[in-house]
């Protein structure tokens, strides 16, 4: 008989025995057709070759071979999370196996031990990753999958990747100056400290300062420019990924530029050879004040100090002439100024004479409006200073004024006191101040009517401090009539 199948290859003809048994060697294809469950059926027709009209057929149901193959759907899990790993189980040709228990293991995480694969010949499991990735080889971990089934063992590869951004440090290096620029770098990571995937996109922002030129992540590194305010302190960054950010309150740190200016206060009583107190505050281009910066003064005053926390200094410094004066902080020259910004560039000061003898010239037979004594004295009468007495015993008889030449005083107030006294401590005088009268005319006749014998000078201590003075030049006793 010949034979023939619709699948599968049998023998192609056949003789029966003595008794009309015969057997049929089938040998099933490889590849089954599974559309309608894991087995086929095969379809096999016999047809005698004696008798054409003799023929038959039967069915025969093929099986998978037992499984030996494993094939996951997914292989890519995320940091700390659990999921399903769906897989099929094949034979050696590709075809779906039969229910078959399978044996799992995980290098990392944790995954179901076993399960039994269904009718359709799938299976599921789950999987756990683990919270923190080894990331030595990459951003992306690589973790072995181990099953068992039928005495076989098969490996397949796992992918773990990186938490969505939760995390944010910088690397920074020193202070930045105000008003420059300075590249910051930062590493991005996840909640476990994981470093995020390449090629995420970082968004920056910042309170105070501006930034530019983000780049996205590269082995979880990113970079940004600050380029910071006019203002020292600390600045608050806001940085993220699509909907996750994180704000570093101080995260960045300015410091004041180099002294630029100092802001001085400076008596206007300097007297040389004496010292004076100066203070004042160093401040940046900006106005930030520059704290532990060493000031020096030189030139008409000389002196040092160092700033304190709020920058501000005070010093005792030598009044060595009147001229320019300079500073330096640091080495680098400053401007000096006063509070109201208006540049400080020289002092007066004046020679200090104490209690010391004025010269005095007396002229004899004078006319009128001529000159009958004349105290010189070239110097400075303070607040503290007791008054002296000139003798008149050579001044003729007359009427006279007193003319009294005043220079420069500490403040609008501080003068001086000039008058006559005679022998029984009668006194008549007059104030005499810088801007105000200076002269005095319609004195009794010397040395007749009040026999005024002496001429007295001193300072006048109303309303005045002891820190005051005045400077005065020469004291005139001239005739008027």
């Amino acid at each position: 008989m010949n034979l023939v199948s619709t699948d599968g290859v049998v023998d192609s003809s056949i003789t029966t025995d003595d008794n009309g048994n015969y057997a049929v060697h089938l040998t099933a294809p490889q590849k089954l057709d599974q559309s309608k469950g894991l087995q086929e059926t095969l379809q096999v027709s016999l047809k005698s070759s004696d008798d054409g009209d003799m023929s038959s057929s039967v069915q025969v149901t093929a099986s998978p071979d037992k499984a030996s193959e494993i094939a996951l759907s997914d292989n890519s899990f995320v940091a700390g999370k659990q999921g399903e790993i769906k897989g099929e189980v094949k034979d050696q040709y590709g075809n779906l196996a039969l229910p078959t228990t399978i044996q799992s293991t995980a290098t990392d995480g944790s995954i179901d031990q076993s399960v039994l694969s269904d009718n359709q010949g799938q299976f599921t499991l789950h999987y756990t990753a683990p919270q923190k990735l080894d990331q030595s080889q990459g951003i992306i971990q690589k973790t072995n999958l181990s099953f068992g089934f039928n005495n076989v063992t098969k490996n397949n590869v796992l992918s773990l990747q990186p938490d969505a951004l939760s995390k944010i440090s910088l690397n920074k290096a020193k202070p930045i100056v105000v008003g420059e620029k300075a590249t910051i770098t930062g590493v991005a990571q996840d909640q476990y400290g994981n470093k995020v995937l390449d090629g995420t996109t970082i968004t920056e922002s910042a309170k105070n300062g501006t930034i530019s030129n983000g780049t996205d992540t590269s082995n979880g590194t990113f970079s940004f420019d600050y380029q910071s305010s006019t203002k020292v302190g600390s600045d608050a960054l806001t940085i993220g990924s699509g909907d996750s950010t994180v704000t570093l309150s101080d995260s960045l740190t300015t410091v004041p530029d180099v002294a630029s200016k100092a802001v001085i206060t400076v008596p206007s009583n300097l007297q040389v050879g004496q010292t004076t107190t100066i203070s004042g505050t160093v401040t940046d281009q900006y106005g930030n004040v520059v704290s532990n910066a060493p000031i020096t003064l030189s030139g008409a005053l000389t002196g040092s100090a160092t700033t304190n926390a709020n920058g501000q200094f005070s010093l005792s410094a030598n009044v060595v002439q009147s001229g320019s004066i300079s500073a330096n902080v640091g080495g680098s020259s400053v401007t000096l100024t006063n509070s109201t910004g208006q540049a400080i560039t020289s002092v007066s000061a004046v020679s200090a004479i104490t209690s010391a003898i004025p010269s005095v010239q007396t002229f004899n037979n004078v006319g009128v409006g001529q000159q009958a004594l004349v105290v010189t004295y070239n110097g400075i009468v303070k607040y503290s200073d007791k008054p002296f007495s000139i003798p008149l015993t050579n001044v003729s008889n007359g009427n006279y004024k007193i003319v009294v030449h005043i220079l420069d005083s500490s403040n609008p107030k501080m003068g001086l006191q000039t008058g006559f006294t005679n022998g029984q401590g009668a006194y008549t005088g007059i104030y005499f101040t810088k801007g105000g009268f200076n002269s005095w005319s319609g004195w009794s006749s010397i040395n007749n009517e009040y026999h005024w014998t002496t001429l007295t000078i001193g300072p006048w201590t109303s309303g005045n401090t002891s820190t005051d003075w005045v400077k005065i030049s020469t004291v005139e006793i001239i005739k008027i009539s």
